[in-house]
């Protein structure tokens, strides 16, 4: 078995990583502070929120707001988008520098991606995709809850030697917390060891999202390949709901298989 980079003995503190586009939480992010707020409330830990980008200041506000105790801002002009390898390298100093005892992030495609590089580079495991975290009471271990098969399982995992226990969550699987602008907590800004060969892409043009974010929708129709493109029925019936469309395999209307 692999040797941890660092043990539970020297581990404390959950953290959660803040992904943030354009200055701004990404949702997920907000739901996990909440998710952590109440894991720390249990295991009697703090809670600290590490963001990453430029000029990202403004954030710790918020964060704070949202359940953070601490919050840890890692500013750099490499770091105003997301590209893996300098994130995963201020990411990997940052850990290494505190060493946290848990680490959550969202299921996204840059949460993805950057934890499956921080598992690899602190030589840790990493639950994805988690649909609901727990603490042991008894070993004090992050319990991540997973399905498999087709959600025929339900799976427990845990990861007793290794630090940090990190998780993934995809948006929407926890509530969003209620804000408490009259909370108080620390913000420390990380100085950040950067250069130039660490940025291996160069974000050129950046599109941004349209329509209705559905991770965010409170009733959602959704349509497959059975529809074969025509989501006309699916529409009126979530307009007499007042739902959202969604699609699987096929975009919605177009009739054309995702990706293709």
């Amino acid at each position: 078995m692999t040797e941890p980079k660092y043990g539970a003995e020297e581990a404390t503190g959950l953290w959660v990583f803040l992904e943030q586009q354009d200055g701004v939480l990404e949702s997920v992010s907000v739901e996990l502070l909440g998710k952590a707020r109440q894991l720390a409330d249990q295991s009697k830990q703090a809670v600290t929120a590490v963001v990453t980008g430029y000029e990202i200041g403004h954030l710790a506000a918020p964060a704070t707001a949202f359940g953070a105790d601490q919050v840890l801002l890692a500013e750099h002009r490499l770091l105003r988008e997301y590209t893996t390898a300098p994130h995963a390298a201020v990411m990997t100093q940052i850990i290494m520098d505190r060493k946290p005892d848990i680490l959550l992030l969202g299921a996204t495609a840059n949460g993805r991606d950057l934890a499956g590089r921080l598992a690899v580079r602190l030589r840790t495991g990493l639950t994805a995709d988690c649909t609901d975290l727990a603490i042991d009471q008894q070993s004090g271990l992050l319990l991540g809850e997973v399905t498999g098969f087709g959600h025929g399982i339900l799976a427990t995992i845990q990861c007793p030697r290794h630090r940090p226990q990190m998780a993934t969550v995809r948006p929407g699987v926890f509530p969003r917390p209620v804000a408490e602008p009259s909370r108080t907590g620390t913000v420390k800004r990380v100085r950040v060891r950067l250069s130039e060969q660490e940025q291996r892409v160069q974000v050129r043009r950046q599109s941004s999202k349209g329509g209705v974010d559905i991770t965010q929708a409170e009733r959602l129709i959704v349509g497959g390949r059975g529809v074969q493109g025509d989501f006309a029925l699916l529409r009126r019936l979530a307009r007499a709901l007042r739902a959202e469309v969604g699609a699987t395999r096929w975009l919605g209307g177009i009739g054309k298989r995702a990706g293709s």
